[in-house]
């Protein structure tokens, strides 16, 4: 935040940036707009130059609802997943890994786990386990599920099954929501929750292959209809 700071402060008035370069093209010059008296639909704080009027008035503010929305949007209880990826080789075989930190992170679903207690002391087979191997940085979640035994990792590779189904945003839900309205119009008011659930899936799913002709050979047989009396499958 630092950085983004410096960059919103700074960069505009620094000699050879972008900003007075754009200014000059154009034939313009950086200047403050006029300050009234009495502002009341925009900032308005005093200042002696024009780089402090877009400190205070700009640059200053902006940093401020940024900060204040990120540590809204990211506080405690909403990184609560991101101790699962202390699990993964390239965290947890450095040096500098803090073991207890990470379990107590992780102690998050200790009503999940089957053995608790055992977390420490698994989590340090794991890191040596891990150590052995070459090449770690590039493993993944699911490659570590595949690695994980569950006799000799049990706590583990629950975790790492809490990793991979853990939703990690709300896109799903919305494309969901989304499709919906294309599903169920007013053409189709009177569908049953089973079909549109089948519908929004193939919706959904648009990129799995459907058999056809299973699909129609399934429909044939659950239930007898009159089109389909002289159908071989009822013989």
């Amino acid at each position: 935040m630092s950085a983004i700071f410096g960059i919103l402060t700074h960069r505009p008035f620094a000699l050879g940036g972008e900003f007075p370069h754009l200014m000059q093209l154009v034939g313009s010059t950086v200047s403050a707009p006029r300050v009234p008296r009495s502002a009341k639909h925009r900032p308005n704080a005093p200042s002696a130059s024009t780089k402090e009027y877009y400190l205070r008035n700009v640059a200053i503010p902006f940093s401020d609802h940024l900060l204040s929305d990120f540590s809204n949007r990211f506080d405690a209880e909403s990184r609560k997943g991101a101790h699962l990826l202390g699990l993964l080789p390239g965290a947890v075989t450095k040096a500098e890994a803090d073991l207890a930190e990470l379990v107590n992170g992780l102690l998050f679903w200790e009503s999940d786990l089957p053995q608790p207690t055992t977390l420490r002391t698994e989590l340090k087979q794991w890191q040596r386990f891990w150590q052995k191997k070459d090449n770690v940085t590039a493993v993944s979640l699911k490659q570590c599920l595949q690695q994980a035994d569950c006799d000799v990792f049990p706590n583990i590779a629950v975790l790492l099954k809490i990793a991979c189904t853990l939703p990690v945003g709300s896109c799903e839900a919305e494309r969901s929501f989304s499709c919906f309205r294309r599903i169920k119009s007013f053409l189709r008011n009177n569908m049953g929750e089973d079909r549109v659930s089948g519908l929004a899936l193939m919706n959904l799913n648009h990129e799995m292959e459907i058999n056809l002709d299973i699909i129609s050979g399934m429909f044939a047989q659950k239930n007898k209809r009159r089109m389909f009396t002289k159908c071989i499958l009822y013989d």
